[in-house]
């Protein structure tokens, strides 16, 4: 690997962030069926890790309440629960439409990528930001901090 690139010809150990709400209104003008899809109907997630089990149902785009203002782009191919509660006329748009919305969080189209060094940080909205890094080898030292949603919208009043 030369130049700090990994073997996909990435920027080493950076930093991948991706609008999910510019993502949404690309989606609902090139793809409005899989638009409505996410919108519509409710997924399962989860997560286990470390005695922690985490489970939610909702669905991947989602609005303020009686408005069509964006709340939150939810999507963790790696949270997703197994689907076995959809009806069996859904599993194959539900495939149809996981590929289309995969295809566009894969685009360079949508994803910034960051080299972070020593002592930076960037601070994400869970709820707007899809974020990841690319592939490295090496030691990686990385510090995690949560604040709820609701708690700094009520510092920005």
């Amino acid at each position: 690997v030369a130049d700090g690139l990994n073997a996909e010809g990435q920027i080493e150990g950076a930093t991948k962030l991706l609008d999910g709400f510019k993502l949404i209104e690309d989606l609902q003008v090139r793809h409005p069926e899989t638009y409505e899809f996410f919108a519509s109907n409710p997924l399962k997630w989860h997560c286990i890790e470390d005695g922690v089990f985490v489970k939610s149902w909702a669905p991947v785009i989602q609005f303020e309440p009686g408005t069509t203002v964006l709340r939150q782009f939810r999507y963790n191919n790696y949270d997703l629960a197994p689907i076995d509660y959809l009806d069996a006329d859904q599993i194959q748009p539900y495939y149809r439409h996981t590929k289309v919305l995969n295809d566009m969080l894969r685009s360079d189209e949508y994803i910034s990528y960051v080299r972070l060094n020593v002592g930076e940080m960037v601070v994400i909205d869970n709820h707007r930001v899809c974020h990841g890094r690319t592939a490295f080898t090496g030691y990686r030292n990385m510090v995690g901090c949560y604040i709820g949603r609701d708690d700094w919208r009520s510092r920005l009043r």
